[in-house]
């Protein structure tokens, strides 16, 4: 599935990626106003690390990597408490405003949620703003008090931009 993030990196290999399947639909001109604003669309890299008691209830950190292979499980203890750190890195430039339609500019927002899809429980919701190309930001969570295997969620949702979300287990 060609999901925004994977257009943008797309057409800035090639023009023509983009620019050819709209031509049958559009003039030239738009097809580069198109291409402007993918260009300039924000790429966010998200670190993420686990924070608590892990091995003998040592308070360790450690890099979840991503994607994640479903077969590799990060052990945690029962009814702990654990922080995910959540790093953002936006590559370029800041922009002044997005290209929303909003009465007025606003800036970029985002926020970090922590869920259990299963069971549709929340478990921490944070707005991620930066002010400069880097921020990190703490979801604080509870482990589960009975023993197995758990998915967690990390939503990267943006405020203004539709399809830039991102999403980590």
């Amino acid at each position: 599935m060609l999901t925004l993030p994977l257009l943008k990196e797309k057409c800035l290999k090639s023009y023509e990626i983009l620019a050819a399947p709209l031509r049958k639909e559009f003039n030239e001109p738009q097809i580069e106003q198109i291409y402007k604003v993918i260009k300039e669309l924000p790429t966010v890299n998200v670190e993420i690390r686990l924070r608590g008691p892990l091995k003998d209830k040592i308070e360790t950190e450690r890099l979840i990597k991503q994607p994640l292979d479903r077969k590799l499980w990060e052990p945690i203890h029962a009814d702990e408490e654990y922080t995910l750190m959540v790093s953002l890195h936006r590559l370029g430039a800041m922009t002044d405003h997005i290209y929303c339609r909003f009465p007025k500019p606003k800036n970029e927002g985002w926020f970090l949620t922590l869920g259990n899809q299963e069971n549709g429980e929340l478990l921490a919701l944070k707005r991620a703003a930066y002010k400069s190309n880097r921020s990190s930001h703490p979801l604080i969570f509870t482990a589960p008090t009975q023993l197995g295997r758990v998915i967690y969620t990390i939503y990267f949702i943006s405020d203004g931009y539709i399809g830039l979300d991102q999403q980590f287990n």
